[in-house]
C-alpha cells in the first residue's frame, strides 16, 4: 500500500458488510459446479469400484481431467467408446460418493462426461 488513498480503500472494503449465509450458499454451489467442469481432484485410488453398473469410474474421470487440459473431444470420444460400459449407464445410486475419500461429485461428472463424450 503506497498511498493513503489505497489505504482508505483496503480500510473500506474490510468494513463492508459481509455476505449472507444466503449469498454464500450459492457461491459454493457455483463453486462446485465449477469443479465438475475443470480438473477432478482423483487419485486413481478405486476406492469407488466396484460400480454396480460396472462403469470404470477412475478411467472415466482421467478422460474427463486429461479433456479439460487438452479439449481435444474427438481424441477421448474415441477411447470412451471402447469401453465396455459408459457413464450412460450410471443410475445415480451415489455409492461410489459415498466409499470416495475425496467425497467426488461422480455422478455428476459420469453426466458431463455422457454429455461430452457420446456420439
Amino acid at each position: 500500500m503506497e498511498t493513503e488513498e489505497i489505504i482508505d480503500e483496503n480500510c473500506n472494503t474490510v468494513e463492508q458488510k459481509r455476505l449472507s449465509e444466503e449469498d454464500i450458499s450459492v457461491l459454493n454451489e457455483s463453486l462446485e459446479s465449477e469443479k465438475v467442469n475443470r480438473y477432478i481432484p482423483c487419485t486413481g485410488c478405486q476406492y469407488c469400484l466396484p460400480c454396480p453398473q460396472g462403469i470404470d469410474i477412475p478411467k472415466i474421470i482421467g478422460f474427463m481431467n486429461q479433456y479439460s487440459i487438452v479439449h481435444r473431444q474427438r481424441v477421448y470420444h474415441r477411447e470412451y467408446s471402447l469401453l465396455p460400459v459408459t457413464a450412460e449407464c450410471c443410475i445415480d445410486c451415489n455409492s461410489c460418493v459415498e466409499k470416495c475419500t475425496y467425497h467426488i461429485p461422480i455422478p455428476r461428472i459420469m453426466g458431463r462426461a455422457a454429455e461430452l463424450f457420446s456420439s
